[in-house]
């Protein structure tokens, strides 16, 4: 268990040398590190650990990073992804399930690496803060639907009353 407060990234690179150059880039941004250096490895330790960002890099056996990137995010939709694409190789847009899925251009500098990582770590604040803000207006709708139903029982409703009362909540309940 990690403690409280810290963020994971979850690298993928196949190259000990770069796979051990980009965990101190990040461990000395203050973040941890959880290094695998093969696709099977990586989502063994999703199984266990739950990363906050993945990078995936390197040439796969039997995988292609967009396969990885979208077999991580099976098992959590929200992560964001980092993918690593060889020098000159035209960039491929990912994109993935909901989480976000980032490009950036071997080879790799600590620069790059880290503001993908900083923009990746935004987006997944931004996306929790998004799910919150959907949680509570789903609440607000069941409460509204409550009332609604009960108002139904009570006299007989039409379609229009009924899309008229909702409309009247929403205009109430969404900014703009």
């Amino acid at each position: 268990m990690r403690p409280f407060g810290s963020h994971q990234v979850l690298v993928v690179e196949s190259d000990p040398w770069l796979q051990h150059a980009v965990a101190r880039w990040i461990e000395g941004a203050g973040f941890e590190c959880l290094s695998v250096s093969a696709p099977d490895e990586a989502l063994a330790l999703a199984q266990e650990e739950e990363a906050d960002v993945a990078i995936v890099s390197g040439p796969m056996e039997a995988w292609t990073p967009a396969h990885l990137a979208h077999a991580l995010q099976s098992r959590d939709a929200d992560l964001p992804v980092i993918v690593v694409r060889p020098s000159g190789e035209t960039a491929r847009g990912f994109r993935g399930r909901r989480g976000a899925v980032e490009e950036i251009e071997a080879p790799l500098t600590r620069g790059a690496v880290m503001r993908a990582v900083h923009r990746a770590f935004e987006w997944r604040d931004a996306s929790a803060e998004d799910r919150a803000r959907y949680r509570e207006l789903e609440r607000a709708v069941i409460a509204q639907a409550a009332l609604v139903r009960e108002a139904c029982q009570s006299e007989p409703c039409t379609e229009a009353g009924l899309t008229s009362a909702f409309t009247a909540f929403l205009d109430r309940r969404l900014p703009g």
